[in-house]
C-alpha cells in the first residue's frame, strides 16, 4: 500500500517525484486525467492547471521550487485509492484485480461469467472474446471452428456472412454482389460485375523479380490476382496454396482466326478461383491450385460457349489447347408447340459454304407437336412456341477448335449444330 496522503505533486504512487508526475499534472490540466486537488494543486489555488504541471517538474529536476497542495481528506473505500489497510483495490485503482473490485474494496475471486479472461483454461468470457468473438460458450471456451457459423475463424478465407470487409469492388470488380463458398475456401464472385476494361497484358505490368530473394510460383504471379493491375478478378491470394500454385495460358479466336477479346474464362465448379477474360489479342492468363485435372468455361455473349479440360500439375505453366468461339446464327425461327400446328413446321439455320460445299442445317417439326420444359425443381411447364435458332460448329478449318467440348473416345468429327 502507497503511503498516504503521498507528497504534494506524487501522483503515481512510486515513492519518488519525477517528469512523469508532471506530466500526469498536465493531462489533468487539460481535461485529460482526473486528480485530487491534494495531488495536483500544487500553488494551491483551488483548480488544476499548466502552472501547477511546470511546479511539479521543477520539484522533479532539483529545483527548489515551493508547493502547497491543500490536504488530502481521511482516507476511504469508495475514494478510488488504495490507501488504507485492508483494501485490496478500490474503484479503477484495481491493479490486483482488474475489473474484478467488489464493493467493500476487495477483490473478488475469477470466476467463469465475470467478463474477464481471468483464470487457467478460459479462452474467453462474455465479452472479452477476442479468441473467438461472439462464440464465447457458456463454460468460457472456443467451440471448434467450423465452416458455416458466419465467423471467419482461422483457416478460412470468409465464412457465410462474415466475409472479412472484403467486396466485389475490393477483388477487381466494378461493383455487385459478394458471397462465400460453401466451404469456406474463397469468395463467389458470380455476383460481381466485370469491368468494362480488358485485362493489361501481364508482361507490360509484372513487378521486377529480386534475384537475391528466392522466388516460387505464387510470389512471381501473384500480382496476376491481387493489386490494381490484376488480370484474374474474384480470388483471394489466400486461396492459392504456395504449394499448388500453377498458371494457366491460353487463346481464344473467332471463326476468322483473330485473337477474340472479352471472353470470361473460369475454372468449372470452383468459383473462389474467380475469372479474367481475354485481352485484345485473345489469349488469358488464369491462376489456379494445380495438382490434377480442371475444366475451363469459356463464354461471350452472342457466341455459344465451350469447355477444355487442362491437366494442371503444381507449380508449372500449363498451356491451354486453342479454342474457337462461335457467334449464334443470326436466323432464328418461331415454332408453334401448342400442338394444334395443322401443317409441319420447318426451321433453318444460315447457309454456310467450305471445303465441304454448301449447306443449311434444317429442323422438321411435325404437326401438332407440342412441348413443355422441365424446371430446376423438376416440374414441367407446357411450351406455346420456342425460337429455334441452328448453328453449326463444324465449318471450315477452325471446326475442331469450335467443338463445344473435347470428343469422346471412339467418335469421330463429323457434323455437329
Amino acid at each position: 500500500m502507497p503511503l498516504w496522503p503521498p507528497p504534494c505533486g506524487e501522483v503515481d504512487f512510486n515513492g519518488r517525484l519525477t517528469a512523469t508526475d508532471a506530466l500526469h499534472v498536465l493531462r489533468a490540466a487539460v481535461g485529460l486525467e482526473q486528480c485530487l486537488l491534494c495531488l495536483c494543486d500544487a500553488d494551491g489555488d483551488g483548480r488544476v492547471t499548466a502552472t501547477d504541471a511546470l511546479r511539479v517538474l521543477a520539484r522533479a529536476v532539483g529545483q527548489q521550487v515551493s508547493t502547497a497542495c491543500p490536504a488530502c481528506p481521511a482516507p476511504i473505500c469508495g475514494d478510488g485509492f488504495v490507501n488504507q489497510a485492508g483494501e485490496e483495490c478500490d474503484g479503477s485503482d484495481d491493479a490486483a484485480c482488474p475489473g474484478l473490485c467488489k464493493t467493500d474494496c476487495t477483490c473478488a475471486q475469477p470466476v467463469c461469467g465475470d467478463g474477464i479472461v481471468n483464470r487457467t483454461g478460459e479462452e474467453c468470457d462474455g465479452a472479452d472474446d477476442d479468441a473467438c468473438p461472439t462464440l464465447c460458450q457458456s463454460d468460457c471456451t472456443c467451440p471448434e471452428p467450423f465452416c458455416g457459423n458466419d465467423v471467419r475463424e482461422a483457416g478460412e478465407v470468409c465464412d457465410g456472412t462474415d466475409l472479412g470487409g472484403q467486396t466485389c469492388t475490393g477483388l477487381g470488380f466494378s461493383g455487385g454482389t459478394l458471397a462465400c463458398t460453401s466451404d469456406c475456401a474463397g469468395y463467389d464472385s458470380s455476383g460481381c460485375t466485370l469491368p468494362t476494361a480488358l485485362p493489361p497484358d501481364p508482361t507490360t505490368v509484372a513487378p521486377p523479380v529480386d534475384p537475391q530473394q528466392p522466388a516460387d510460383v505464387k510470389s512471381v504471379t501473384e500480382f496476376l490476382i491481387d493489386g490494381p493491375n490484376r488480370v484474374q478478378y474474384g480470388v483471394s491470394p489466400e486461396t492459392i496454396e504456395r504449394r499448388r500454385a500453377a498458371v494457366v495460358r491460353g487463346a481464344v479466336f473467332g471463326r476468322g482466326g483473330a485473337g477474340l477479346p472479352g471472353v470470361v474464362v473460369k475454372v468449372h465448379g470452383h468459383p473462389e478461383l474467380g475469372r479474367t477474360q481475354t485481352r485484345a489479342d485473345g489469349r488469358f492468363d488464369l491462376v489456379v491450385n494445380g495438382g490434377g485435372t480442371l475444366v475451363l468455361d469459356y463464354s461471350k455473349d452472342g457466341y455459344l460457349p465451350a469447355q477444355r479440360h487442362v491437366h494442371v500439375p503444381w507449380q508449372q505453366y500449363v498451356a491451354a489447347p486453342d479454342v474457337v468461339l462461335i457467334p449464334l446464327d443470326a436466323q432464328a425461327t418461331a415454332v408453334d408447340l401448342s400442338g394444334s400446328a395443322a401443317a409441319v413446321q420447318v426451321a433453318r439455320g444460315s447457309t454456310v459454304t467450305d471445303d465441304r460445299g454448301t449447306r443449311q442445317a434444317t429442323l422438321v417439326v411435325p404437326a401438332q407437336t407440342s412441348g413443355e420444359m422441365v424446371l430446376a425443381d423438376g416440374s414441367r411447364v407446357p411450351l406455346s412456341s420456342a425460337t429455334v435458332r441452328l448453328t453449326e460448329y463444324t465449318v471450315g478449318q477452325s471446326g475442331p477448335e469450335a467443338m463445344p467440348g473435347e470428343l469422346p473416345p471412339g467418335i469421330g468429327y463429323t457434323y455437329a449444330v
